[in-house]
């Protein structure tokens, strides 16, 4: 297979696997977590699970997208190295072999990508879920711990560290 064509297969192959990601959301949805989302009543006190899964449906979106563009990307390239470079061969089972390396490889970096998106919008988010339930009137310890389950799970507590030191902890790594 010659180097423009291998491009090609590249290309679909990112085009695959950003599909996925943009779909995946949708796809592999928990059906107790849509029931959940869909009697929300009206958003006070917010539905934290609901913005958890728009979070990460968020950050799979960018994902899909900047695979999509890279693949469609390689698959230009194949077109204009048609034209410029003389045909490379490479054997076809290299080719199965890098195919399938590549895209475990991409599953296993896109995976860490969206938990470090996630990471990030939840941390951002979380804040105002915090002070929204009660209209920026001081929250309840309870409401805190509930929202640093949902979407702050990295935000694990110490040892021995009791509620009131945890959620102390929790405002200000969410202030910093």
């Amino acid at each position: 297979m010659s180097l423009e064509k291998y491009l090609f297969v590249v290309g679909l192959t990112f085009d695959i696997v950003g599909a996925f990601y943009l779909a995946q959301s949708f796809i592999t949805k928990d059906l107790d977590e849509l029931i959940y989302e869909g009697t929300s009543g009206y958003g006070h006190p917010p539905n934290v699970r609901y913005i958890k899964s728009v979070l990460l449906q968020k950050a799979e979106a960018q994902i899909g997208f900047f695979l999509l563009l890279f693949g469609f990307s390689l698959q230009s390239s194949d077109y204009l190295l048609t034209y410029v470079v003389s045909p490379i061969i490479i054997p076809f089972t290299w080719i199965m072999v890098i195919s399938v390396v590549l895209v475990l490889s991409l599953l296993v970096i896109c995976r860490f990508i969206r938990e470090l998106l996630f990471a990030r919008y939840a941390r951002k988010m979380s804040f105002k879920v915090i002070y929204k339930r009660n209209n920026d009137i001081e929250p309840d310890d309870n409401w805190i711990l509930f929202v640093a389950k949902i979407l702050l799970p990295q935000l694990k507590r110490q040892p021995n560290e009791d509620d009131e030191s945890y959620v102390k902890r929790i405002l200000s790594e969410l202030k910093a």
